[in-house]
């Protein structure tokens, strides 16, 4: 009669009974709660834009300086900006005290103060009611009311007060609300190549685990398994392990084996970083600033990957900008400001990189070295004749270099020369 083998029973008596775990899905909030390089690839962005701040030109006094301080607006800015990039768009509710309720129109006709700004993502504001109809007007098919879900409840308001930051920019079809300022956010395809990276590393982790794969040779074991034996097996196997070592000593049957072979890891590394360099192509953000890589290659410096970076948080100051101009336009509004502040005012940016004092010697270098190079020219020039002196002092006086001055000639000047001529 042949002996049935059982398979569950080799599982039961070599792997005890484990089972892998599966893996569940997240959503992508839940994921940038969790901190880490989630996190990061939203904020670092938004941080970066605002970090640096900004200043009003215009704002001799610092009236506005004092408000922006007092209502907290880089950090309001800042986070409203990662709420726009994790949800495809975000908004900023000023709570002004105008008289009028929340659902009614922003009123600057009488004095107005702004008492404090609120930051909602687009995931808590739906569309209330119809929209705009009248096509010659500029919000032609725009909401008129919004209703806001806070954690609190609920609450309408009108359109006229809610500043939005845009999502990147969706094609009509693929927009599944009626808010026109709903877009892309920046996760989707990010997160993907993220958890894609965990995983990576997780099956690394594992493989240095099993680098040393121990293999145990037992005689007969399909004959204890087929007699019931698994505990005994599994005993066995258990015993082995627990005395498995560096200065240990492994004792077996003299009818067993016990070998271990030993896995080539070479590689790994590189696999790594393949997926790191998916994540920094994904969220547009160089290596250098996601995980603090060092450019590599022959004469690499990493500046071109930071100008890339810069031109990311420029796109996002543009994204934001808008929102800012409408609430510094209220800002000018309010009672003690009215009036103060020219309408020429405009935001002004910080560099987004400051040179380091040996990088401004050496464009100071480089800007002495160009001078030289164009005074040994028109020397030369005027050594053999090609101009006078007094054409190179003009030379110097149009550029207004060694402190020669251009000279403006009016009308008149050109009338009397053309009447001599």
């Amino acid at each position: 009669m042949s002996k049935q083998f059982r398979v569950d029973g080799f599982l039961q008596a070599v792997l005890g009974g484990k089972s892998p775990a599966r893996v569940t899905s997240v959503s992508a909030p839940f994921l940038y709660a969790q901190g880490g390089i989630f996190r990061r690839v939203v904020d670092l962005p938004a941080d970066k834009a605002l970090s640096g701040g900004f200043e009003i030109e215009g704002d001799a006094d610092n009236l506005l300086a004092s408000e922006l301080d007092r209502l907290n607006v880089f950090e309001t800015a800042a986070y409203a900006l990662k709420l726009a990039r994790l949800f495809g768009g975000a908004c900023v509710v000023p709570l002004v005290a105008d008289g009028k309720g929340l659902n009614e129109p922003l009123d600057v006709s009488r004095d107005v103060e702004v008492v404090e700004l609120r930051v909602f993502g687009i995931n808590q504001v739906s569309v209330e009611g119809a929209l705009y109809g009248d096509a010659t007007q500029k919000n032609f098919g725009e909401p008129e009311f919004y209703r806001i879900s806070s954690r609190e409840k609920q609450f309408v308001v009108h359109e006229s007060r809610v500043f939005p930051i845009h999502g990147f920019r969706l094609p009509e079809m693929l927009k599944d609300t009626r808010i026109y300022w709903q877009g892309g956010n920046a996760v989707d395809c990010a997160y993907k190549a993220i958890l894609d990276w965990e995983t990576t590393r997780e099956r690394t982790k594992q493989i240095l685990d099993r680098k040393q794969q121990p293999v145990y040779a037992m005689k007969g074991l399909a004959d204890l398994i087929d007699g019931g034996m698994e505990n005994s097996v599994q005993q066995r196997i258990q015993a082995v392990d627990a005395s498995r070592g560096v200065l240990n000593t492994v004792a077996v049957d003299g009818e067993d084996s016990y070998t271990v072979n030993d896995m080539n890891v070479s590689g790994l590394t590189d696999i790594i970083g393949k997926f790191e360099q998916v994540i920094s192509a994904e969220t547009g953000i160089p290596l250098a600033q996601l995980f603090g890589q060092s450019a590599s290659g022959l004469s690499a410096t990493g500046e071109g990957d930071l100008r890339n970076f810069h031109e990311l948080v420029e796109a996002e100051r543009v994204r934001v900008g808008n929102m800012l101009e409408r609430l510094i336009a209220l800002l000018v509004l309010q009672n003690g400001i009215k009036g103060k502040i020219p309408d020429g005012w405009r935001i002004k940016w910080s560099p987004l990189y400051v040179p380091t004092a040996r990088e401004q010697a050496d464009m100071a270098k480089l800007a002495v070295d160009t001078l030289k190079t164009e005074v040994d020219a028109v020397a030369q020039a005027v050594s053999i004749g090609a101009v006078s002196e007094t054409q190179a002092a003009d030379y110097f006086a149009q550029r207004e270099q060694f402190g020669l001055k251009r000279e403006v000639h009016d009308g008149a000047d050109a009338q009397d020369y053309a009447a001599k001529t």
